[in-house]
């Protein structure tokens, strides 16, 4: 005897929705299933993430099958609702929206919300200081994140007349030095920061000729609350980024990737890292990229012979398509 989806046990179609969003639910169950359940969602209490777009008629099928207090996560390309009645949201992202006062104050008042991703996705959506100061002044947030699809983030500075709840930032664009420190600097409780660094916006993130030196770093601010930080970087030396973690004093994990040069396979940079600048660091992750104008083999080989690097296992990989290119890894624990 065949059995259907119709023969199923409400219990275990719960057990299958769980893993979706209401508007997956909708594109893989409606209209044969999902209108002869959407009592059993509502008993059930289950909370889903909901995903909305510019489609009034689809955000309207959509919010029928579930009841608000169901919905904790909220996706949206545009504001067509009101947010007001969404108490239980605990994460929002938005794509290429605007972020004004009354979106602002909508979102002030959702006493769970704890995370925000802001994504835009062409350089005319520029993320204006307004914006950010509106987004850093909600009382209840811990995590925000910020992605410039293909772009530069030039973040804006922002006001420090009130005091910023967040605890993790993400970065997925590259910004520069200088507008980092200028940000962060306003952000007291920052416990976790991933971020993706490049000199200027100017410059081509793939060009291997310009490793060269950053802007001077401003060295006498000071960021104890941080204790991880994930850096990918761009055409920056090590020595600029030990003068930047050397303002963490309080750094547990630091996770390193990138493009740099050989100078970064100097032992003694990352002796002065791991014992002057980061003696109470307990991880240590590497994944850079380094590109050798010549003589790679022997630069392999005197890193092979280091003492230091074999001590705390550290790895140089020479690549099997590219020459000049080698891989430097390393996995370091206390």
């Amino acid at each position: 005897m065949l059995t259907t989806f119709w023969d199923l046990c409400p219990d275990i179609l719960l057990d299958i929705f769980r893993y979706f969003s209401i508007d997956q639910l909708f594109h893989l169950f409606y209209p044969d299933v999902l209108p002869n359940i959407s009592d059993i969602l509502r008993e059930s209490r289950m909370k889903f993430q909901l995903c909305l777009t510019n489609d009034d008629l689809l955000t309207a099928t959509l919010l029928s099958l579930v009841d608000q207090y169901q919905v904790i996560s909220l996706c949206m390309t545009t504001i067509q609702i009101g947010l007001e009645d969404f108490l239980n949201i605990q994460s929002i992202t938005l794509v290429d929206v605007y972020i004004d006062t009354i979106l602002s104050t909508q979102l002030s008042i959702l006493p769970l919300l704890k995370c925000i991703t802001l994504i835009y996705s062409h350089n005319e959506s520029q993320l204006s200081q307004e914006s950010l100061t509106y987004i850093c002044r909600l009382p209840f947030l811990k995590y925000l994140e910020l992605d410039f699809r293909g772009g530069y983030l030039n973040i804006p500075q922002i006001s420090h007349e009130h005091t910023c709840s967040i605890e993790e930032l993400v970065l997925r664009t590259p910004c520069s030095w200088k507008k980092l420190q200028g940000f962060i600097v306003h952000l007291f409780h920052l416990r976790i920061l991933r971020v993706m660094i490049n000199v200027n916006e100017d410059q081509n993130i793939n060009n291997r000729h310009y490793l060269q030196n950053i802007p001077p770093i401003v060295s006498n601010v000071n960021f104890p609350s941080i204790e991880i930080f994930d850096l990918t970087w761009y055409t920056i030396e090590m020595k600029d980024i030990l003068v930047f973690i050397r303002s963490m004093p309080n750094l547990q994990k630091l996770h390193l990737s990138g493009i740099t040069n050989e100078k970064t396979l100097q032992s003694h940079i990352w002796q002065e890292l791991l014992k002057v600048v980061c003696p109470n660091l307990k991880r240590l992750n590497v994944k850079m990229l380094i590109w050798i104008q010549e003589g790679a083999e022997e630069i392999k080989d005197n890193f092979d012979r280091d003492l230091f690097f074999k001590q705390t296992h550290f790895y140089l990989i020479s690549s099997k398509h590219e020459r000049e290119l080698l891989q430097l890894k390393c996995e370091f624990k206390r």
